[in-house]
């Protein structure tokens, strides 16, 4: 991945440059040996190919492996209206967000209790069984949405396979 690097420095100061292929065909760019490790909110970037001349960059990205959970805002309005279970529902999400589940299995093995059930879906029980959570999981993406939350009673009256 090629990166514009108008804005990168070394620790020593001087600005960063590429290693473009063409460059080093030519005989005009000799890759340094330098490696730059940076962070970018969830990725970590190392510099692989840095040369005395050209525009880019070549990085090597890394995303944190942590799920990505869509729809807090329904979590929000879930425990003002219940609010004997925001505790327990902000450390579920807390628990998600860093998460390193590969796929079913992984999710198993830290909860015990939550059910798997067909097209990704997860029902995970709160408070005790009290309340349920549903959500949906792409594990090859890292990322999870909120699909339902509520009592016991309210998860009976829905069919859990296709909310």
């Amino acid at each position: 991945m090629r990166v514009p690097t108008r804005s990168l420095r070394s620790a020593s100061g001087r600005a960063i440059r590429c290693g473009l292929p063409a460059c080093r065909q030519a005989g005009r760019c000799y890759p340094s040996r330098e490696r730059f490790t940076f962070s970018l909110s969830k990725i970590k970037c190392t510099a692989i190919d840095i040369s005395q001349c050209g525009n880019f960059l070549y990085l090597c990205l890394v995303k944190a492996q942590t799920l990505r959970v869509i729809a807090k805002k329904v979590l929000r309005e879930f425990w003002v209206r219940h609010s004997d279970c925001e505790q327990q529902l902000k450390a579920w999400y807390s628990e998600a967000e860093k998460g390193e589940w590969k796929n079913a299995n992984d999710l198993k093995k830290e909860y015990p209790s939550a059910s798997i059930l067909g097209n990704n879906r997860v029902v995970f029980n709160i408070k005790g069984n009290r309340y349920r959570l549903i959500v949906r999981i792409n594990f090859q993406y890292q990322m999870m949405w909120i699909r339902f939350v509520g009592t016991h009673a309210e998860y009976d009256k829905i069919d859990a396979n296709k909310i």
